[in-house]
């Protein structure tokens, strides 16, 4: 599918929405390639959700050098900073073995951040996300997007008003600097050349993805995931838990009996179709791809 003269001595990424293979392709290149496999999925890092979070199976991590999967308590935040540490330590290792260094992941802030570095935008204090977040509760009808362009019109043509994130980012970043975060951005630090990476893509059609994801979950019930969310409830208190992993809560509304397993299947299905979407909208937007694969299923 590659010509892989093009990948050679290269930081493979790839990357798209969730259920897209993107962990087949990347076994894929593993193989051919000589190389090691590293987490650039949010989710991912965290122990006691494999099945949910659709981890590497034990078969697939014997077989190959799998790195940075399941390796975080769900009670503990896990920062991109953090992240960052870990798989550039990975990716320099791996090349000393003389291997391919293979991120691959759906968590678009982690690639970001590796190919185009870091800004060290000074902390954000507690009394100027207090104020950004009452500027937003106070106009909801205006809505926070709007109130980004008074203060920083040119972050806000750059950003959707969808994502409520990078909004409420932008809006701290300029009134406790009176620096867009944009112009932060322009000093990142790097961390490796951008030529240094391939850039893959995956991008099949909505609906065969859509698709997918509906099969997929039913697929995780026959392996066993509402037995894995009963066993992360008897070990964590429901508030304890730090990530926001899609079908976590809904899983459990079930086994308390609060929701119809027809109702649960349909609302996990449907919260990761729309997480998909996200995605789409975030990798067209936020990254150049040196390749785009729509025709991986």
């Amino acid at each position: 599918m590659l010509d892989l003269k093009k990948v050679e001595g290269k930081i493979i990424c790839i990357y798209g929405p969730t259920a897209s293979s993107k962990s087949k392709l990347a076994i894929e290149f593993a193989q051919k390639i000589g190389g090691v496999i590293i987490n650039a999925d949010s989710m991912q890092i965290y122990k006691d959700v494999p099945i949910l979070t659709s981890q590497p199976t034990e078969h697939e991590k014997e077989a190959l050098t799998h790195q940075l999967y399941g390796m975080a308590n769900l009670t503990t935040k896990f920062s991109v900073n953090e992240w960052l540490k870990l798989a550039i330590n990975q990716i320099n290792a791996t090349r000393k073995l003389g291997l391919s260094p293979i991120l691959v992941g759906g968590t678009g802030l982690y690639f970001l951040s590796l190919i185009r570095g870091i800004a060290e935008i000074p902390q954000i204090e507690q009394t100027t996300k207090d104020y950004v977040r009452s500027l937003a509760a106070k106009s909801p009808q205006v809505g926070v997007h709007k109130i980004l362009i008074d203060y920083d019109s040119e972050l806000a043509q750059k950003v959707s008003p969808n994502d409520t994130v990078r909004v409420l980012r932008g809006l701290e970043v300029m009134i406790q600097t009176g620096k867009s975060i944009l112009e932060w951005q322009k000093n990142n630090a790097k961390f490796f050349a951008e030529t240094e990476f391939f850039k893959v893509y995956l991008c099949p059609p909505r609906e065969k993805l859509y698709s997918n994801i509906n099969q997929r979950f039913l697929q995780m019930l026959t392996k066993g995931v509402e037995d894995e969310v009963r066993a992360v409830f008897v070990k964590h208190e429901y508030q304890s838990i730090v990530p926001k992993i899609i079908g976590l809560s809904t899983i459990r509304d079930y086994i308390m009996h609060q929701k119809d397993l027809g109702t649960m299947i349909n609302e996990v299905q449907k919260l990761t179709r729309n997480y998909a979407k996200r995605q789409y909208t975030w990798f067209n937007n936020q990254l150049k791809h040196d390749v785009v694969v729509d025709n991986i299923f």
